[in-house]
C-alpha cells in the first residue's frame, strides 16, 4: 500500500507529460518535482525495509555517548523553536557508532515531530558498573496508552507516511548491543539501557 501510492503519482504524472509533450516548462516542472518527491519516498521505504530484514554485524569500537549524542544532532533537521538539552556527563560504551547514532536520530525526529511547533527534549545521561543509561524526554503531546503495547511493533505506525519500521529497527539494534528500549508517556520518555563493554 505504502509502494502503491508515490507509484501512482508516478504513472499519472508520466502519463499525463507523454500526453501533452508541449506542455509549458512551468507545468513541467511541477508534474517533474511531484515524481521527484514520490521517488524519494520510495527510496525511503525501501531503507527502512532494508533496514529491518538485513542486520548486519555490529562493528565494535569505543566511543563516547555523547559524541553519538552530538552526531545524531548534527545529521537531523532540528527547528529554532525546539531546545534539545544535553547531558552534561559522559560515559565510554563498545558499540557500533553508526547503527547507535541512527537509533539517537530515529528517536530524537520522533520527538520533534510530536512536539510539533515549540517546546524542548531533554536527553539525561547516567551510569552503574556495567551499562549506561540514557533517557530521551519530549514536551509533546504523549502517546495514548492503547497504542502504548505495539509501538515497537513492525509495520505499526500513526504517522500517515510512516513504515512503521523506524522505533522496530531502533529495538532490533538496542538490542543487538545486549540492551534494552522503553517507552513511557506524559511525558514521553524512552529509556535505553546498554552494557558499555560488549
Amino acid at each position: 500500500h505504502d509502494l502503491r501510492n508515490p507509484l501512482s503519482v508516478i504513472k499519472t504524472a508520466h502519463g499525463i507529460m507523454k500526453e501533452k509533450p508541449k506542455m509549458d516548462v512551468k507545468q513541467r516542472l511541477e508534474y517533474n518535482a511531484r515524481i521527484d518527491r514520490a521517488l524519494l519516498r520510495i527510496i525511503h521505504l525501501v531503507n527502512d525495509v532494508l533496514g529491518f530484514v538485513r542486520i548486519t554485524d555490529l562493528d565494535l569500537n569505543e566511543a563516547s555517548v555523547r559524541s553519538l549524542i552530538d552526531s545524531a544532532i548534527d545529521s537531523i533537521d532540528v527547528p529554532k523553536q525546539i531546545e534539545i538539552i544535553k547531558p552534561t556527563d559522559d560515559y565510554k560504551i563498545n558499540c557500533d557508532f553508526r547503527k547507535l547514532e541512527a537509533v539517537f536520530a530515529n528517536l530524537l525526529t520522533n520527538s520533534i515531530q510530536a512536539i510539533g511547533e515549540e517546546g524542548k527534549i531533554e536527553l539525561r545521561l547516567s551510569s552503574d558498573n556495567d551499562s549506561i543509561k540514557l533517557e530521551i524526554e519530549d514536551t509533546g503531546s504523549g502517546i495514548p496508552k492503547s497504542i502504548m503495547p505495539k509501538i515497537f511493533d513492525p509495520l505499526f505506525t500513526t504517522k500517515a507516511n510512516g513504515t512503521g519500521l523506524g522505533l522496530a529497527i531502533c529495538k532490533t539494534i538496542i538490542e543487538q548491543h545486549g540492551g534494552t528500549i522503553t517507552v513511557k508517556s506524559n511525558p514521553t520518555t524512552f529509556t535505553i539501557i546498554i552494557p558499555k563493554n560488549q
